[in-house]
């Protein structure tokens, strides 16, 4: 087993996208000689609308094939992000994945490590926000345990097309920034480093962070090819196909 680190985020697998569960199973395959562990920091899914999905022939043989994958390899583990936060221990153990809820804390040289998928940091309207947070507490967590698979799946198609919509289709490379301070409550708790996704933009954040001694990263999507980040011997690397 290796001693590199990778982290990486967006994936947003789905049957329709078979080439994304294609190209991600041989990234995990080819880790296996080198990397210590794997984590991937919220949306591995385009939608999780909880366990009762695994129901479904097309993600089930989604999971198979990432389980098939990581065997024999490091470990991976998986933060929930806003598509997927009904991803749970339960779901992803049979499979050999590890689920590290929706943030994830660990040592490694000396480092505070700290994991979240960003998308409460993000610089959207408050109302999106609160919505958010409302659609992931704990009332409507368990209206979506207790719903049936085809008003659920109803739901997430609405939301997605709503994400659509807002979004658009705009270049990457016009996406929206962080404000670093957004991530400061992680380092005054503690953190030396953070790593995040969600916006689709890789970028290295700690030179407007400007916090001596710590670091702030948001890793890329996976659409175009591999976007992460490793660690290996207190070095970092930022890897992207648009950088």
């Amino acid at each position: 087993m290796g001693t590199k680190l990778i982290f990486l985020a967006d994936v947003h697998l789905c049957p329709e996208r078979p080439e994304r569960a294609d190209s991600l199973c041989a990234f995990l395959r080819a880790q296996r000689a080198e990397t210590q562990a794997v984590y991937i920091i919220g949306d591995l899914f385009d939608y999780w609308t909880g366990a009762k999905q695994r129901r479904l022939p097309e993600w089930a043989g989604i999971l198979e094939r990432l389980g098939d994958a990581a065997r024999g390899g490091p470990p991976v583990g998986v933060i929930g992000g806003n598509r997927d936060y009904m991803l749970d221990e339960a779901t992803l153990a049979p499979y050999g994945l590890t689920s590290l809820g929706m943030d994830h804390r660990f040592e490694r040289d000396g480092r505070c490590f700290h994991l979240v998928h960003g998308h409460m940091q993000f610089p959207d309207p408050w109302t999106s926000r609160l919505f958010l947070r409302w659609l992931q507490g704990r009332t409507m967590r368990w209206v979506a345990g207790a719903a049936p698979l085809w008003a659920c799946r109803a739901v997430a198609g609405m939301l997605r097309f709503w994400r659509r919509l807002a979004v658009g289709r705009k270049d990457p490379k016009d996406a929206q920034r962080y404000d670093p301070a957004a991530f400061l409550p992680f380092f005054e708790a503690g953190a030396d480093v953070v790593v995040c996704g969600h916006n689709h933009w890789a970028h290295d954040y700690t030179q407007a962070l400007a916090r001596p001694g710590s670091r702030l990263f948001a890793v890329g999507p996976w659409a175009l090819g591999p976007s992460c980040l490793e660690y290996a011997d207190g070095t970092f690397r930022l890897l992207d196909p648009r950088l």
